[in-house]
């Protein structure tokens, strides 16, 4: 533990940072323990000397971790990627409200008159 800081020169360097806090190692012990806590450090802390030990971390690589991790986002991508596909995809004509035969033949009248009218408009320009 040579190389970790002493008390004083840490609590010098965090009073130079924030000087209006009466107590700056303790502060930045409480820190450092919700860090930890919260699992963003894997760590623990020497209340005594006033420094944190690090704990070793293994090879990540070296086992199965990561391509599990990796495989879920991909199948994450791909079943979203999916499901919007299937969102987009038009539904059959069925749902549609057949159009009666009395409907057709008034639709049919309608669109007679309106070429009739439409040739009549065009004959009275010439």
């Amino acid at each position: 533990m040579a190389d970790a800081p002493d008390r004083a020169v840490a609590a010098a360097r965090l009073h130079s940072l924030r000087p209006d806090y009466p107590n700056p190692v303790a502060d930045a012990e409480s820190i450092v323990s919700k860090a930890i806590r919260d699992g963003a450090i894997h760590a623990t802390l020497d209340h005594a000397n006033g420094w944190m030990v690090s704990r070793e971390t293994g090879d990540i690589y070296s086992t199965n971790e990561p391509q599990i991790a990796f495989n879920s986002r991909i199948d994450f991508c791909l079943n979203m990627h999916n499901e919007a596909v299937r969102a987009l995809r038009f539904r059959s004509n069925s749902h549609k409200e057949k159009e009666s035969a009395e409907k057709r033949r008034e639709r049919q009248r309608q669109e007679q008159e309106l070429a009739k009218h439409i040739a009549e408009e065009e004959d009275d320009e010439f």
